[in-house]
């Protein structure tokens, strides 16, 4: 029998927290060229963070972005939950129900506060996001698969 390669101290915030952290910039830095956005990473960039099938929707939404040379289903960005990023005092708990992690953050300049739900699950590899729900009630996997 294989040892799965999670450790204890992958929680159901290490995945939220990792993509949070590797891609803080892109809400926090006005300058081009710092990094790759997380929508034009590598499928194995995205395993880091996503489930398999999560992974499998985000990359059909970039193949046709990238055939219509437009936007697709998705045109925010999964982790700001908005077109243009910003953040300040962003926080990741453990969520109110199972295998949830709830992240906030104030938007500069308009006085609101987000609220984004990732729903997670265990994967042999360890805690993967298999979903988000947005302020509003959408989720991220029903906005994937809407009709274009």
């Amino acid at each position: 029998m294989s040892t799965p390669a999670w450790t204890a101290s992958d929680t159901a915030l290490a995945p939220v927290q990792r993509a949070y952290r590797d891609f803080a910039w892109e809400a926090v830095v006005d300058s081009p060229g710092v990094g790759q956005p997380l929508l034009t990473q590598s499928n194995a960039a995205w395993a880091r963070y996503f489930s398999p099938g999560l992974i499998q929707q985000l990359r059909a939404d970039r193949r046709c972005v990238a055939r219509t040379r437009g936007p697709c289903r998705l045109d925010f960005s999964p982790l700001w939950a908005s077109q243009d990023p910003s953040a300040t005092r962003l926080v990741i708990q453990p969520g109110a129900m199972p295998a949830t992690v709830e992240v906030s953050f104030d938007v500069p300049g308009s006085g609101q506060q987000a609220r984004i739900v990732f729903h997670v699950v265990r994967r042999p590899e360890g805690w993967r996001i298999d979903d988000v729900t947005y302020a509003d009630g959408q989720r991220l996997r029903q906005v994937l698969a809407a009709p274009r």
